[in-house]
């Protein structure tokens, strides 16, 4: 009997042991997965971002440029100074 309960209580543990591995692994595999889903997630928001960034960049160009008209449109309609 002295034999026996040492033997019991290693099987048990071994078993307990295997079992929370077991557990613990799928859950890591679970917050792996849902960490690949976040990345993903966060890829798309960034090619979002450059998109909009790219559009900004356009429309400053725009903007200059109809700046640019605008000050031209300003320099034609001054009165031309006469000479002499």
């Amino acid at each position: 009997m002295e034999v026996l309960t040492p033997l019991v209580v290693g099987v048990l543990v071994a078993f307990f042991t295997g079992v929370q591995i077991w557990i613990s692994k799928g859950r890591f595999d679970l917050i792996d997965e849902r960490f690949t889903q976040v990345d993903k997630r966060f890829e798309q928001v960034d090619k979002r971002f450059e998109q909009v960034e790219r559009r900004l960049e356009l429309l400053s160009a725009d903007m200059a440029q109809l700046r640019a008209d605008l000050l031209q449109v300003a320099l034609a309609s001054r009165p031309h100074p006469q000479t002499g």
